[in-house]
């Protein structure tokens, strides 16, 4: 019985699957004009050094990877993982897209570990780096806070 029900779907698969090979085919054969070159931007990736059990590994990441795992330890509030992950990514990938908000959460996460000279410089960075954006008017902010913990009024 279990033959007589793969007999009969087998033939439909199997032309489904020549229909869907030979679409490709037909709409190449369609269009006369070259199309116009697409370009994807993505993201660099390196290989990165990472502790593990019984020592060192290496490991292939991306900001994105590296930012994701990041706030994954902050949202746990395991922040000094998350501050480990963050400083990987501002080492490693210095120019992506992700600079600003890592800066911004590494101050966040050094804030919560009470290291309020390392939130500052974190906050400094990304006031020097992203000053016209509306996270440095929060970083601001945070900033001034940092200051009040450590009772700097002059600053």
């Amino acid at each position: 019985m279990g033959f007589t029900k793969m007999s009969k779907i087998a033939p439909r698969i199997a032309c489904l699957g020549l229909v869907l090979a030979a679409t490709p085919v037909v709409g190449c054969l369609a269009t006369s004009q070259p199309r116009p070159e697409q370009r994807l931007q993505l993201e660099p990736f390196k290989l990165v050094s990472i502790p593990q059990p019984g020592g060192k590994g290496v490991v292939l990441m991306d900001a994105a990877e590296l930012f994701d795992l990041a706030s994954r330890y902050c949202g746990h509030k395991n922040y000094r993982e998350a501050v480990f992950f963050y400083d990987r990514l501002l080492t490693n990938f210095t120019e992506t897209t992700y600079v600003l908000p890592t800066l911004y959460n590494a101050g966040l996460a050094h804030e919560a570990l009470g290291e309020f000279g390392l939130a500052i410089m974190r906050y400094q960075e990304l006031l020097k780096r992203f000053a016209n954006t509306r996270d440095a008017v929060d970083a601001t902010f945070r900033l001034g806070a940092c200051y009040a913990e450590l009772h700097n009024w002059t600053a």
